[in-house]
């Protein structure tokens, strides 16, 4: 008989992927959890015959090495089936739990205490955490009421943030669909609450029946007073009497008057300028973010100044601001101007400030505003990665940027659409 080989334990272990594909469709979760659970508490593979390849996997030499990337695919084998059926996924939060709880009973054999202490090295791995924010992002649970809770217990709030954070361990086309239909479930639960807030208890809503019993509960982190203030921003008038869309559509009105690309740039300069005079400090620009954003604009395809300006250079130049602003914190300069924006104009007026931006991508061509969304999340994703250990009471900036780019979008880019929104506050 021949040794076993690497070969071997690569049939082996696609043995078990078949058996796990073929097991979550023939039994409900909890029959599957239960199974997972029994293996773990006296796995003998002499008397599991369909499972004899797992013992020759947590024998082989190669174990230590390559169980923790076979055991996060045989989770997530069962976790995106899970998904694709709301009533199923619950069974997501059972199986992290088994998975760190150890078995109640004593292991007797070798490949029992070789599979437990494999299965416990796993739950100390980055795949393992990943499992973990699938599971919070199932459970979400309301506002968490400490402070001293890392950023990362919050990314379950941010739908946005999940195709870039709970697909880190698992990209295969099943494991994307589920995401995406979480995604758009929590969304529009979100953009129910908040829109019932809006309406029994906002002053200036126009659905408000005036009633004391009028009441709905904040679905944010910010408080009362700040939420009022950004429905009112995003959604009501933020600059003079118009609003952000209409902001932005004045912009791409005014933009046949310029026949350069460097004419553009400086039609793009006075409009996120001109938006710093009429906020609470109208003379914050003059001190160096008027600068920096000149000095942005200049160094964007400069060679291309003297061509005439086209919609394709005003989306790359207006994602290029974005991306300098909402800027990776290993760019510190960059990303000093975005605390700063926040220290001194408050994240709702910055955050209005990259949707004034997304706006005229969106505005000016239709087809790449998911494109335009998708990239700022990537970079949102990355700031919550570099601040993810840190406190939510050491970061506020960062936690109300979230949540007001969350109004936001849920405004301007969600199911209702803006114009619903803007009814609201239209007495």
């Amino acid at each position: 008989m021949s040794a076993y080989s690497y070969r071997d334990f690569e049939y082996d272990i696609n043995s078990l992927y078949a058996h796990l594909l073929h097991l979550r469709k023939q039994q409900r979760p909890d029959c599957v959890l239960g199974l997972l659970r029994q293996l773990l508490s006296d796995f003998d593979a002499a008397s599991c015959s369909d499972l004899g390849a797992l013992g020759r996997v947590v024998s082989s030499e190669w174990a230590e090495r390559e169980f923790p990337f076979f055991l996060n695919r045989c989770c997530y084998i069962l976790i995106n089936y899970w998904w694709l059926h709301p009533e199923s996924r619950w069974a997501t939060t059972e199986l992290v739990n088994l998975l760190q709880t150890p078995p109640s009973a004593s292991a007797d054999g070798l490949l029992t205490r070789k599979l437990r202490l494999l299965v416990q090295q796993f739950t100390q791995t980055e795949q393992f955490r990943g499992l973990e924010e699938r599971a919070k992002a199932i459970n979400s649970p309301e506002i968490l009421a400490s402070e001293t809770d890392p950023l990362s217990t919050l990314v379950h709030r941010y739908p946005y943030l999940y195709p870039y954070r709970l697909l880190d361990w698992d990209s295969t086309e099943l494991g994307q669909d589920a995401i995406a239909r979480l995604q758009q479930e929590k969304e529009g639960q979100f953009e129910r609450q908040l829109q019932q807030y809006a309406i029994t208890n906002l002053p200036q809503s126009s659905q408000n029946n005036g009633k004391a019993e009028a009441v709905a509960t904040n679905p944010t982190l910010l408080a009362d007073i700040e939420l009022n203030a950004a429905l009112q921003a995003f959604a009501g008038v933020c600059e003079g009497l118009e609003g952000y869309r209409q902001s932005a559509q004045r912009f791409l009105d005014l933009t046949p008057k310029a026949t350069t690309y460097k004419a553009l740039k400086q039609l793009i300069h006075q409009y996120l300028c001109d938006s710093i005079r009429q906020s609470c400090n109208p003379r914050y620009g003059e001190h160096s973010f008027n600068k920096w954003v000149q000095e942005q604009l200049n160094n964007t395809l400069p060679q291309r100044d003297h061509e005439p300006p086209t919609i394709d250079l005003l989306v790359q130049t207006c994602d290029r601001l974005i991306g300098a602003l909402v800027a990776n914190p290993n760019r510190q300069r960059n990303h000093y101007v975005f605390v700063d924006l926040n220290t001194n104009l408050g994240a709702t007026f910055t955050i209005g400030l990259i949707l004034k931006l997304v706006l005229l991508c969106a505005l000016a061509k239709p087809k790449i505003e998911q494109t335009i969304q998708s990239r700022l999340a990537v970079r949102v994703a990355v700031l919550v990665k570099h601040y993810e250990n840190q406190i939510r009471s050491d970061i506020k900036w960062l936690v109300e940027c979230l949540e007001n780019w969350l109004l936001a979008r849920t405004i301007h880019f969600g199911e209702n659409g803006p114009h619903r929104w803007a009814s609201l506050f239209q007495k």
